[in-house]
């Protein structure tokens, strides 16, 4: 969070194109870190309804990011490149 700065917003808005910090690394690091700590709490309760609602709310994510990088890369055309480079969330997987 303290990397994206203002950029830092609920809907995807082009404010500015940020690539360092954690941004380095991967794409998303916001929804990475979200993902695992709800993936956390699904394994606390362990349970098929908690992986069942933890799928489903990975699923949003995903379909969030691919929707937040038509954003970017329509305001930003470097951002296709950066996208090339660095993996959505995690380096050398996806």
């Amino acid at each position: 969070m303290l990397g994206l700065g203002r950029s830092l917003s609920i809907l995807p808005e082009a404010r500015r194109l940020v690539t360092s910090g954690p941004y380095a690394l991967v794409r998303h690091p916001l929804y990475l870190g979200e993902m695992v700590a709800l993936a956390g709490v699904a394994l606390q309760y362990l349970s098929a309804w908690s992986l069942l609602l933890l799928g489903l709310v990975w699923t949003f994510q995903l379909q969030r990011m691919k929707y937040e990088e038509l954003v970017l890369f329509q305001i930003f055309p470097e951002y296709g490149d950066y996208m090339a480079r660095k993996a959505r969330l995690v380096p050398g997987v996806y």
